[in-house]
C-alpha cells in the first residue's frame, strides 16, 4: 500500500496544502530579506520588534511583523514577554547568512521566484507536447540551460545562492550516505559536480585509507570554492584538490580514478545527456579495469511497503520543468548504463532521500 504524504481525505487535504503554502511564503520573505541576521546582529534577551528592524531598513514595519508572526507559528522565531518582540529559535539560526548548512541559500533558490516561476510553466509544458523547445525549459535564462546563465558575470549573486543551495543539497542524509558504501579500499577518487567538497570531505574523514580526492566541477564553480569544508575536518591538504571542467568533456575529467562519484548532477541530465556523461566517464577510465561509478541521486526505488517516493515524486517534477531531467527509476539507469557500455553492479537503497546505484567500468570477473 502507497504511503500518502498527507493522511487526511477529502476537501481538509487540499486546506492543508494550501494554507502550508502561505506559510511558506512568510518563510521564503524571511529568508530573502534575511530577517534571521537582524535578529542576531544586536543580541538582546528582550528580543527585537519589527518597528526596530523597519527603522534601520526604511521597510514597513507591519509586514514585517505580520511575517514574523507567521514564522513563529512554524519554529523560526520566538515570541517572547509580549506579541511584539521576536527571538530567534535554534532552527531559525540556521537561515542566517553564514550558517554553515546554507540553509538560507537551499530555500531562496528551491521556494524563491525563479522556483516559482519554473512551478507556473508545468501546464504549459504539458500542453506543449512531447517535441519541447528550449523556451519550454530556459524561458527564465535567457534562452540557455541554467549552468551557463548562473556562469555569466551579472548572475555572481544567483551563482552564490545556486552554490551554497548544492552545498545544503549534500549535506541532507550525509552520514547515511557516506556509510551507504565501503570506500576504504579506494585510493582515489573523484567527485564529479563536487561543488565545495562537502561530499568528498566527509568521504576522506572517515576513510583515512584514500589517498587522493579530487572536486571536479564547472570552471565557474571551482572559482568560487574554498578549502573549508576539508579545513573544518581537518584533512591534509596533501589528499585532496579542485579541477575544473566539464563531465561531458572526457578530456577534461580527471583520468584513471578508482572510483568516480556522480552526486546530485544526473538528474538535470535528459537521457543523452546522460549517456554522454557515462561514456566520458568510460573514456577517462580507458586502460584501467574495474573502475567504481557511484551515482548518488534521488531514485524511484520499487514500492515494497516499505519506502515512501514522495520527496523523489515531486523533486521529478521540478527537475523536468527546470531542466528538462528526471528521477529515475533504477530500472532507467540499467538502461542507461547498458547503453553506455557499464555494467550495472547493484543498488543502495538508502532512501535518505538520495540513494546509491553502483556500476563498473571495464569489468574483469574473476574465473
Amino acid at each position: 500500500m502507497a504511503n500518502h504524504l498527507l493522511s487526511i481525505d477529502g476537501l481538509p487535504k487540499f486546506y492543508s496544502i494550501i494554507y502550508h503554502h502561505f506559510v511558506e511564503m512568510s518563510i521564503i520573505a524571511f529568508a530573502d530579506l534575511g530577517l534571521a541576521d537582524l535578529l542576531v546582529e544586536e543580541t538582546s534577551p528582550s528580543g527585537h520588534t519589527a518597528e526596530e528592524i523597519a527603522d534601520k531598513n526604511n521597510w514597513n514595519s507591519d509586514l514585517i511583523h505580520r511575517i514574523l508572526r507567521s514564522c513563529s507559528d512554524v519554529g523560526i522565531v520566538e515570541q517572547i514577554g509580549d506579541d511584539r518582540h521576536f527571538v530567534l529559535t535554534k532552527s531559525g539560526k540556521f537561515l542566517t547568512s553564514d550558517h554553515p548548512s546554507k540553509t538560507r541559500d537551499f530555500l531562496r533558490f528551491s521556494l524563491g521566484s525563479w522556483a516559482r516561476s519554473v512551478g507556473s510553466a508545468v501546464p504549459q509544458i504539458v500542453r506543449n507536447g512531447p517535441e519541447r523547445n528550449s523556451n519550454d525549459i530556459y524561458h527564465l535564462t535567457d534562452g540557455v540551460n541554467l549552468y551557463d546563465w548562473l556562469a555569466r558575470p551579472e548572475h555572481k549573486e544567483e551563482l552564490n545562492v545556486f552554490s551554497g543551495a548544492m552545498t545544503a543539497l549534500s549535506l541532507q542524509g550525509l552520514d547515511v550516505v557516506v556509510a551507504g558504501v565501503d570506500f576504504s579500499h579506494f585510493r582515489f577518487i573523484v567527485d564529479c559536480g563536487g561543488c565545495g567538497g562537502t561530499f568528498l570531505a566527509h568521504i576522506l574523514e572517515n576513510n583515512p585509507n584514500v589517498e587522493q580526492g579530487i572536486v571536479f566541477d564547472m570552471p565557474h564553480t571551482i572559482k568560487q570554492a574554498t578549502n573549508h569544508e576539508f579545513e573544518i575536518r581537518k584533512i591534509e591538504s596533501s589528499r585532496y584538490k579542485f579541477v575544473a571542467g566539464d563531465l561531458l568533456d572526457p578530456t577534461t575529467i580527471p583520468p584513471k580514478a578508482d572510483a568516480y562519484i556522480i552526486k546530485d548532477v544526473l538528474e538535470s541530465f535528459d537521457d543523452e545527456k546522460t549517456i554522454s556523461a557515462f561514456l566520458s566517464v568510460r573514456q577517462a577510465c580507458e586502460g584501467k579495469a574495474n573502475v567504481a561509478v557511484f551515482i548518488v541521486e534521488a531514485i524511484i526505488l520499487p514500492d515494497d511497503g516499505t519506502r515512501n517516493n514522495w520527496c523523489a515524486n515531486g523533486l521529478d517534477i521540478f527537475l523536468a520543468a527546470s531542466f528538462n531531467g528526471k528521477v529515475r527509476t533504477v530500472d532507467e539507469y540499467k538502461r542507461l548504463l547498458n547503453a553506455a557500455g557499464l555494467e550495472f553492479v547493484k543498488v543502495h537503497p538508502i532512501n535518505a532521500p538520495a540513494s546509491i546505484i553502483e556500476a563498473c567500468v571495464n569489468p574483469i570477473r574473476q574465473t
